[in-house]
């Protein structure tokens, strides 16, 4: 047996989702019924599903922080803070 599921979604992500849908070569209930079938594997949300306040930053800081500790803890010397920095602005690109 089958169920329907009917959702309102506004005609621009319709449009969007119809979009990518053809370029995937599957209509948009089968978009659908993957997410479903990924829904129920994961017992939950296949994806993170948190507050957009920042983008993952308190994530990626966390771990430039745990690197740049491991960065100063493996030099026999003590490093100053500028040479921890540099390194920590080496791994994010940031000059």
């Amino acid at each position: 047996m089958q169920s329907v599921i009917t959702s309102r979604i506004d005609d621009d992500r319709k449009l969007r989702m119809e979009q990518i849908c053809d370029q995937l070569g599957i209509s948009v209930a089968g978009a659908i019924s993957i997410f479903s079938n990924a829904f129920i594997n994961h017992g939950g949300f296949p994806f993170d599903v948190r507050i957009a306040t920042a983008p993952n930053y308190d994530a990626r800081l966390e771990k430039l922080m745990d690197e740049a500790d491991e960065f100063a803890r493996s030099h026999s010397r003590r490093l100053s803070h500028d040479e921890v920095f540099n390194h920590a602005r080496e791994q994010i690109h940031v000059r």
